[in-house]
């Protein structure tokens, strides 16, 4: 009989095998699916799954995912079918022979009785579709972008308030919170912007500048500041969705001194009510009551130095 040699493990390795093999066996999930139905007697054109309710050639019809998720088409109708990105048609267009138009980005090919068909849906948008035999389904998924529960640039990356910056002269740090620090459509967010010296030590007051955001490649808001006692709050309230820059422009009045910072807008499109206006609007009027204050007050002085300088003179 050979020699057989026995390997003995202590007992904490045995324990690190063990987890080992359960995190590796654990599957990974990057997203949830969702199941539409395609019923039975869909391809009719003159069929209403939900009657009296809106015509659901999909069910649902209209369907909301996050990115990453992935939808699965079953195909409960006695017919073939397909799931092709684009736009269909109405009833009538698809009766008198009016094809649907493709877009390219996702085609099933042929569905049968009983079978089914996914896609993982990587990017936020909306994205129509249709049956290529039956143009008259339509339906609609809408991807909306993961929410992270922690602050975040326009990339996803973590940020932690406040954010600091140094200005392109390299006299002042500059720095930005926001409140709340998840940014959503219709809620009022408070910008609150630090100025210093470039040690980052002695607050910097009466430090003018320029407070914009653009949004989707266009300027939605441009507003006057005034630091006051080293600091400055703009509101705004936003209505679309989308990556934001926040810029601060002509920092102590030089017109190269700019830095910016960039985050996300979550939310869906929301109607800006007049309070909120008024809300964005009274922003801009606190700049104007500081520059006032502060050119009243110097006024002040300058008049009141003169007239202290001149009854010195009248005596002597």
């Amino acid at each position: 009989m050979d020699d057989q040699k026995i390997t003995v493990y202590s007992p904490m390795v045995v324990i690190i095998i063990i987890i080992t093999t359960i995190i590796i066996s654990i599957p990974v999930v990057y997203g949830e699916e969702k199941i539409v139905l395609i019923p039975e007697r869909a391809s009719d054109p003159s069929f209403d799954p939900q009657f009296p309710r809106p015509i659901e050639w999909y069910i649902p019809s209209n369907l909301k995912i996050r990115a990453g998720d992935t939808v699965t088409w079953v195909n409960n109708d006695t017919v073939q079918h397909t799931i092709t990105s684009g736009k269909g048609v109405s009833r009538y267009e698809g009766v008198t022979g009016r094809l649907g138009a493709p877009d390219g980005i996702f085609d099933s090919g042929l569905i049968g009785r009983g079978e089914s068909w996914s896609y993982k849906f990587e990017k936020p948008g909306r994205f129509a579709y249709f049956c290529a035999v039956h143009p008259w389904m339509i339906g609609v998924v809408i991807v909306e972008q993961p929410i992270p529960d922690y602050p975040h640039d326009a990339n996803g990356n973590r940020v932690t308030f406040p954010i600091m910056t140094v200005t392109p002269d390299r006299r002042y740090h500059v720095g930005i919170t926001w409140v709340p620090s998840i940014i959503t459509t219709g809620e009022r967010i408070a910008f609150i912007n630090d100025f210093f010296d470039i040690s980052g030590t002695i607050k910097q007051h009466l430090l003018n500048y320029y407070f914009v955001i653009y949004q989707n490649g266009r300027e939605i808001y441009r507003s006057l500041g005034y630091s006051e006692r080293g600091s400055d709050i703009k509101y705004y309230v936003f209505s679309e969705p989308g990556p934001i820059i926040i810029r601060f422009e002509e920092i102590g009045g030089n017109p190269d001194n700019n830095v910016e910072f960039n985050t996300i807008v979550y939310g869906e499109v929301y109607e800006v009510s007049d309070i909120d206006r008024a809300l964005i609007s009274s922003a801009k009027m606190d700049t104007m009551i500081i520059h006032t204050i502060t050119y009243v007050g110097m006024t002040g002085l300058v008049v009141g130095a003169g007239i202290i300088l001149w009854w010195f003179r009248r005596k002597s």
